[in-house]
């Protein structure tokens, strides 16, 4: 029972990434064998990380800019806290 319930998370997992723009999650979740939306919502986060929505639309999850920016840089832009960087 775990496989095809794993098997159908994957499948509509895909079917979602594939979607057209004028499908939606319900329609889809349903065309693969789930019955309540809020259990598969749930269920479909853990397993992915993400919403069903989000993962229709395409969002990707996003870094902090200040994860990824030099403090320097983030200096010059307004940031706070000292450099590491001299200029």
């Amino acid at each position: 029972m775990r496989y095809l319930r794993s098997a159908r998370f994957e499948k509509v997992h895909e079917a979602l990434r594939r979607a057209e723009a004028k499908q939606n999650v319900t329609e889809i979740a349903l065309q693969c064998g789930f019955t309540h939306m809020g259990r598969f919502s749930v269920e479909y986060r853990k397993r992915f990380g993400e919403s069903p929505s989000q993962t229709l639309r395409g969002y990707k999850t996003i870094i902090a800019v200040s994860d990824c920016v030099p403090a320097a840089a983030q200096d010059r832009a307004g940031g706070q806290g000292p450099s590491q960087y001299s200029d």
